[in-house]
């Protein structure tokens, strides 16, 4: 539990022994509370219903309406059900390259579970609030593996990297665009660590997909004599691809535009920008378990023109139409749409 200055702050009690007294009276007051009951939350009145603190599977369940049997906590291997069973032999794969072991590691201390969702029309998708990434059951185990790949890449990324409204609309479509080149290029690197190991199948099912490209990147990038930082810069290389086929850009653009139409219009609406992203800032999205490949100089700035171009012009009409000075009072402006490189 967290206690604001507002509500209280022990260097300002009265008396040094009151002080102390208190603040071990606050301290011993919260090691009592039940486990399971949110902080900050009420105690019911007598007579009043418990309150329904839901667990994190209980909340997938819930909302995703996937089945409890076919979700896996990474942090455990079980085997109880053959969805978990499925589950778990896909984290034992992963486990075999350093990149996708570290990103376990991490979705492990975060509690992130793995579900099989029938309903899905993606391949796979993780959603950052839930805590949870979910796999279309439908897929062959190295699409599984490939995508699984991706959607691990993502789970670092949030919450330091994900959509704020305080940043201006230009600096929202480039946010995205960096999410997912950095998961992309991270998921090359996680099926080629795999493929030195033995394990083809992952990388196999991804160069079927449109980021067939992306793998040919980090592939044309690798020296034949590997030094200790070839897979960094193989792997920046696998970033700057994904910028390099406009419909790629296209679609996950149109993505950014719709958040930006449905913030427009909620309660607090769009507001004057407060944040602006940097090189220093989007560098941090390229740390992957033991280095960073995009801390490594290069002549093209991460938060430069060069990786904000290509937005089409329908794209840029529909933010227009967003940003409305007759509708909206924010100070946002747009600046008109640029040529994608089309290679």
């Amino acid at each position: 539990m967290l206690w604001g200055n507002d509500l209280f702050n022990c260097n300002h009690a009265a008396g040094r022994l009151t002080r102390g007294l208190i603040c071990l009276l606050l301290i011993l007051g919260c090691s009592l509370i039940p486990a399971g009951i949110t902080a900050g939350r009420a105690s019911p009145s007598a007579g009043s219903p418990e309150p329904v603190v839901l667990t994190s599977l209980a909340r997938v369940v819930k909302q995703l309406g996937v089945s409890e049997d076919a979700c896996l906590d990474v942090r455990q291997k079980d085997s109880s059900t053959p969805q978990r069973s499925q589950l778990s032999r896909l984290v034992t794969i992963l486990s075999l390259s350093p990149l996708a072991a570290d990103a376990l590691q991490m979705s492990a201390r975060r509690g992130t579970l793995v579900c099989f969702d029938a309903k899905t029309e993606n391949m796979a998708y993780y959603i950052a609030g839930l805590r949870v990434i979910a796999l279309q059951p439908a897929l062959t185990e190295g699409a599984r593996v490939a995508f699984l790949t991706h959607e691990l890449a993502h789970v670092p990324q949030h919450p330091r990297y994900s959509d704020n409204r305080y940043f201006p609309v230009e600096d929202l479509v480039l946010l995205r665009r960096a999410r997912e080149a950095a998961a992309e290029a991270a998921s090359a690197r996680m099926l080629w660590q795999l493929r030195r190991v033995g394990y083809e199948a992952g990388w196999r099912e991804k160069a079927k997909t449109g980021y067939r490209d992306i793998l040919n990147a980090f592939a044309a990038a690798m020296p034949s004599v590997p030094t200790p930082h070839s897979e960094a810069i193989a792997t920046r290389a696998a970033y700057d691809r994904w910028f390099e086929r406009p419909y790629r850009v296209n679609q996950y653009d149109a993505m950014t535009v719709s958040h930006v139409e449905t913030i427009a219009v909620d309660d607090m609406g769009l507001v004057p920008p407060r944040r602006f992203l940097t090189d220093y800032f989007l560098r941090g999205i390229g740390e992957l378990g033991r280095d960073n490949y995009l801390a490594f100089p290069h002549h093209r700035a991460l938060a430069g023109k060069t990786y904000r171009r290509g937005l089409s012009e329908e794209n840029f009409a529909r933010l227009e139409r967003a940003l409305d000075p007759a509708r909206l009072a924010a100070d946002q402006t747009l600046s008109p749409p640029q040529a994608a490189a089309r290679n």
